[in-house]
């Protein structure tokens, strides 16, 4: 199923722009609250290349998606948006999780599935916490990369930043 092809991949999405847009600032800090990192694709490319996974580059593209059929390919699914979000110039970085990786954050989403309580009896109720499926792997260091929200991927941060810039609003 594509949804489910869909948690294969982890994202890194980032705006490609000449200049800085107030639009965005005030969407993703409306407070003028934190900083903006600026990079290059090939700067990001090399600051994860120590951590020797394959992450493609892909520019968004914005459709009318009431013409547009996009098919059940996952990766063409992860390259599109609605054209409303344009002014996004949206550019994704992208990585294909392998089975070890996927098994173990499928393992904290059936933990946190199967956290109930037990039907009200004498006594109290009593959590029933079902722990990780064990995941088959020779990585030592899965459990420290592995987390619900995705894989961290070890980043050169001196290869990555190029400048960093502060809100307009500041």
């Amino acid at each position: 199923a594509p949804l489910e092809a869909l948690h294969r991949f982890g994202l890194s999405c980032w705006h490609v722009s000449d200049h800085e847009s107030a639009a965005l600032w005030e969407l993703y800090l409306p407070r003028g609250l934190g900083v903006a990192i600026c990079s290059s694709i090939d700067r990001a490319q090399r600051a994860v290349s120590a951590a020797q996974r394959s992450i493609s580059t892909i520019p968004v593209a914005y459709s009318d998606y009431s013409t547009l059929k996009l098919g059940l390919d996952a990766e063409r699914l992860l390259a599109h948006k609605r054209r409303e979000f344009a002014h996004e110039k949206e550019i994704r970085f992208i990585v294909s999780f392998r089975d070890d990786e996927i098994d173990y954050m499928a393992g904290f989403a059936e933990a946190e599935d199967e956290l109930s309580h037990r039907a009200i009896a004498p006594g109290h109720p009593r959590p029933v916490i079902r722990g990780l499926r064990p995941t088959v792997s020779s990585d030592t260091t899965l459990s420290s990369r592995v987390a619900p929200d995705g894989v961290h991927i070890p980043t050169d941060v001196s290869q990555l930043v190029e400048l960093v810039v502060m809100s307009p609003s500041v």
